[in-house]
């Protein structure tokens, strides 16, 4: 269930989601329409175990210690290739 209509929360304009998978209910409150924030949530066991594999078992990005944006994008691309 999404409201279409972003609506004030705290002072912000904010899309609400809700969504029950199983047991678990979720609440989502984002700055982008909501039935896609749903989507994009549900994937984040596949995001979660890719940055795993990218900040060890054997990928090691955080000893890169690179600091230029660029080199930080090209190296992220490459490695999710090669995780793939």
């Amino acid at each position: 269930m999404a409201i279409r209509q972003p609506r004030k929360v705290w002072g912000q304009m904010v899309y609400l989601a809700a969504s029950k998978k199983g047991n678990d209910p979720m609440v989502i409150i984002c700055n982008t329409e909501s039935w896609r924030a749903i989507e994009d949530y549900l994937q984040r066991l596949q995001i979660e175990t890719m940055f795993q594999a990218m900040k060890g078992r054997g990928f090691n990005l955080e000893e890169t210690h690179l600091k230029d944006r660029d080199k930080i994008s090209k190296l992220l691309c490459a490695l999710a290739l090669a995780f793939c």
